[in-house]
């Protein structure tokens, strides 16, 4: 897993997440479902769309402002291993939604992971 995990963002590397979840998917058009048949009638605009969620173990070293940072531009290249085609590629993406994961712990409420999903254009 070595160079599925080198992602660079405008030609920054960013930190090795401590894990990643791909999601291929199509893009479908409003699709029909005729009630005759009730068979639905798929209108497939584009295939194979790449949603790569990484996720980073927080810790001292686990700099999330930084990652931040390097994601705020609307759309950004992301050099990334595309496993559809098994090769590492560049693809336009944008971020997604960013998510915290909260533990309780004996003082009180702690960060535990931060999790963002970079999704094709």
């Amino acid at each position: 897993m070595a160079d599925e995990a080198k992602i660079k963002v405008n030609g920054t590397a960013l930190p090795t997440p401590s894990e990643i979840n791909v999601e291929i998917s199509d893009l479908d058009s409003d699709s029909v479902r005729p009630v005759s048949t009730g068979v639905l009638r798929r209108n497939r605009i584009r295939a194979n769309m790449l949603k790569v969620t990484l996720t980073y173990k927080i810790t001292p070293l686990t700099d999330v402002m930084s990652l931040l940072k390097a994601l705020t531009p609307s759309t950004f290249t992301c050099e990334l291993y595309i496993p559809d085609h098994g090769i590492r590629g560049t693809k336009t993406m944008y971020a997604g939604n960013k998510k915290y994961n909260y533990k309780r712990v004996k003082t009180g409420i702690k960060a535990e992971s931060f999790s963002v999903s970079l999704i094709e254009v």
